[in-house]
């Protein structure tokens, strides 16, 4: 029966002047504050949430993933194309890139993984592009 209350109005953020309201969702319980959404770990958090709480919540910084999370680690310059080499993670497992080619690096040989490793991994990566045809790749046209 309490479900027939949601969305419900947790309280007003004491900052910034705007209702925080905690609903039930398609992916499932959150905090909602102007446009911000921010997701609850369990349903039953809705009910009992409290203004601070909710304040907590809604304060933190969203989540990042894709370009906007900070590189696992840095190698510095690839010997070839000059290029910052960087381990990133993915959304299949951890990747090496140089701006412009990205090459798949196993979880085992994550922990001790050197230059000079990475500067290989991202040849042989180049060398496999070649023999496909993909490499260099193409320029792509501008609209105008």
């Amino acid at each position: 029966m309490n479900l027939l209350s949601l969305p419900r109005q947790v309280g007003i953020h004491p900052e910034k002047d705007q209702p925080i309201m905690a609903g039930l969702g398609r992916y499932g319980p959150y905090l909602r504050m102007g446009n911000s959404f921010r997701n609850l770990d369990h349903p039953d958090r809705l009910f009992d949430i409290t203004l601070e709480e909710a304040v907590a919540i809604v304060n933190q910084p969203k989540p990042t993933r894709g370009r906007n999370a900070p590189p696992l680690k840095e190698f510095g310059k690839d010997p070839v194309s000059g290029g910052e080499m960087v381990l990133k993670s993915g959304r299949y497992g951890p990747y090496l890139t140089d701006g412009t080619v990205n090459a798949s690096v196993r979880e085992a040989a994550l922990a001790n993984l050197t230059k000079e490793q990475a500067a290989e991994l991202l040849e042989n990566r180049r060398k496999k592009l070649k023999s496909e045809g993909k490499w260099p790749p193409k320029q792509r046209r501008r609209r105008t």
